[in-house]
């Protein structure tokens, strides 16, 4: 499990590297790939923390840090989950920015997009996870090699006096915020028989259209794996170490999925 956790991240980081380059070359033309790029990032983040690190702290037999730097660790790890969190609805906003008025989403400038992607994703997530991480009722998570992934200092705490409550109110807003972005979305396309259209023509403003347009499934899928992810680790995976070990993994199978389901769905990528 050590050695497949250590495998696995490190070829879906590469991937999604290749992935990333092409996404940087083209997103000067197709502005959705700046969000994508910015999300990436946060991605390969949650990737390195719930595979290759828990991987490294199983086959190695160690928490990886001592107890004193637990907190610095587990803010890290809470800002780039938030992060991550937090590009779901920024993306799916950006799906319908660029259905609902496309000559202004072809206009926004690079500065602009990734300033959005800062100030909306990656400072609100530090915001969030800086202001709680030294609350008195907050529980600090580390790697435990003999549970094969992430444990709580103290798990009644942990689900008692707050903390769990942000995770669910966070996961929540980023569900059906983007469900309403992406319902919205559709119900665009559906009304103007144009933008289904305008995905076959391959030259100038068009082509760039058909980019934006077809970026609209992978993203919806994504969202989808993440809310059964979610699902499936509220019901319960079970107890013990490989319980936890299937939570880590299923974290790290929500960012993995990513560069697939782009490369799948977007020809322009492959």
């Amino acid at each position: 499990s050590g050695a497949s956790m250590i495998i696995i991240p490190i070829t879906f980081l590469i991937f999604y590297g290749l992935v990333m380059i092409v996404l940087w070359n083209s997103s000067k033309e197709v502005i959705g790939f700046r969000y994508l790029l910015s999300s990436a990032v946060a991605e390969c983040q949650v990737m390195i923390q719930y595979g290759l690190l828990n991987g490294i702290a199983i086959l190695t037999k160690s928490p990886l840090i001592n107890t004193a730097s637990r907190k610095w660790m587990h803010l890290w790890i809470v800002w780039a989950w938030f992060n991550y969190c937090f590009h779901m609805p920024l993306i799916a906003w950006s799906r319908l920015h660029a259905i609902y008025a496309p000559h202004s989403f072809r206009g926004q400038r690079q500065w602009m997009s990734y300033g959005i992607c800062v100030v909306f994703a990656w400072l609100l997530s530090f915001i969030i996870s800086a202001s709680t991480q030294w609350q008195p009722w907050f529980v600090t998570f580390y790697f435990e090699p003999a549970a094969y992934g992430l444990l709580a200092e103290d798990f009644i705490k942990y689900q008692r006096d707050g903390e769990a409550q942000i995770y669910l109110g966070i996961h929540i807003f980023v569900v059906v915020l983007p469900i309403v972005f992406y319902s919205a979305t559709i119900a665009l396309l559906i009304k103007h028989r144009a933008f289904i259209a305008s995905v076959k023509p391959e030259k100038g403003g068009n082509k760039k259209q058909s980019v934006e347009s077809k970026l609209l499934v992978p993203c919806i899928l994504h969202t989808t794996i993440f809310v059964l992810g979610q699902v499936a680790i509220t019901i319960g995976t079970g107890s013990g170490p490989w319980a936890t070990w299937t939570i880590a993994f299923i974290f790290f199978l929500n960012s993995a999925l990513s560069p697939v389901l782009l490369v799948v769905f977007l020809p322009t990528l492959r």
